[in-house]
């Protein structure tokens, strides 16, 4: 009989799926994780592009675990993020820095998006 999956998170990047990956592994939850080094294999960006699922029949009390930890991983990241970005040092770099930052994070959006119209 097949193992029946649930999907419980999709994370924002690399990062959140490391360290998701890391406590499944650590508590011996078996998991799978859709498109895991999917980036590798084409050349593409795979950010966002993971699913991590574990067995439907996982306890309430795992599934409470899981929720809380996605929500502390995700509100340390973002508290991170904002910290770094309240330092004036790191304002100052990234205005200094801000056009040429769009002008790539532009280059890769038409770059994504012709190839994706050009894909089957």
């Amino acid at each position: 009989m097949a193992l029946k999956m649930i999907k419980v998170f999709c994370p924002a990047n690399e990062l959140e799926l490391a360290m998701i990956k890391s406590l499944f592994e650590a508590e011996g939850i078996e998991y799978f994780v859709q498109n895991d080094h999917y980036g590798v294999l084409t050349g593409t960006p795979s950010v966002g592009s993971y699913a991590a699922a574990v067995p439907a029949q996982a306890s309430l009390e795992l599934g409470g675990l899981c929720a809380l930890t996605i929500c502390t991983v995700s509100a340390l990241w973002y508290s991170l993020v904002a910290l770094v970005f309240s330092l004036d040092r790191a304002r100052k770099a990234f205005q200094r820095f801000r056009a040429r930052i769009e002008r790539a994070a532009g280059a890769v959006f038409v770059f994504l998006g012709v190839r994706l119209a050009v894909t089957d």
